[in-house]
């Protein structure tokens, strides 16, 4: 397949097909983790503007827990190579390990099991948050009965 064959096959869409070739194309990051990424990168070092779709898009994560396991570890690395100080903050923003180490120091498992528990309420009131207050999620606010006359009832 020719780079240009290549370039209509992906969802990425140029109007200068100069500036693809500027880039690289495909072939300069056929092997990259973040191809994605890096091709944005590339084409706004180029001097192209890279712009987001309005288009939500949708990712659908593997059923078994093996896979799941590949794909957040194949995520996080993509976060590492492309984000290096965004990889280190995770570290401050993922509530679990920090309720995890809570709950082992507690000095009792009622403290413990708190700690635990107060991270499960607010992590699911984030995801209702987001999901339907921010995001207006359908299929999230359905799974709660959140429907009023086919149209989705938000608190």
């Amino acid at each position: 397949m020719d780079g240009r064959n290549l370039l209509r096959a992906r969802s990425f869409h140029c109007h200068d097909q100069g500036l693809a070739w500027k880039m690289g194309g495909f072939e300069a990051i056929a092997e990259t983790l973040a191809d994605d990424y890096e091709l944005g990168h590339r084409i706004a070092k180029a001097g192209g503007e890279v712009v987001l779709s309005r288009e939500a898009v949708w990712t659908m994560y593997p059923a078994q827990p093996s896979q799941l396991w590949g794909h957040q570890v194949r995520w996080a690395r993509t976060v590492r190579l492309c984000r290096p100080l965004s990889y280190v903050g995770l570290l401050l923003t993922q509530g679990f390990p920090w309720s995890l180490l809570a709950a082992l120091v507690a000095p009792t498992k009622r403290i413990a099991a708190f700690y635990l528990l107060a991270y499960l309420i607010l992590r699911f009131a984030m995801a209702w948050t987001v999901g339907i207050w921010g995001l207006r999620d359908e299929v999230y606010a359905g799974r709660f009965g959140l429907y009023r006359c086919g149209t989705p009832f938000i608190l």
